[in-house]
């Protein structure tokens, strides 16, 4: 299917990239998209010293590599695991 064909493909981040450390302090829970993301060994990232937000921060013009992609109709939420490399 669609979202299946998706897995596999890389795409150019063309702005920076940000993401929560910890699920637990995520702000954004309500959306209907959860990104489980890992970064190549090597990659250049930011850890802010935001403890509220958890959050890491990729630069501009990185690859993102969709590993896998899931959805559930049930809960009308997408799950989609990406590898962030330079």
């Amino acid at each position: 299917d669609a979202l299946d064909s998706m897995v596999g493909q890389t795409v150019t981040a063309s702005r920076y990239l940000s993401f929560s450390t910890d699920i637990k302090k995520n702000v954004f829970t309500y959306r209907n998209v959860k990104w489980h993301t890992t970064g190549r060994k090597g990659t250049k990232c930011y850890f802010a010293d935001n403890g509220g937000e958890s959050e890491v921060v990729f630069g501009r013009g990185m690859q993102v590599t969709l590993k896998r992609v899931k959805y559930d109709p049930n809960s009308n939420r997408f799950e989609i695991w990406a590898e962030v490399s330079e």
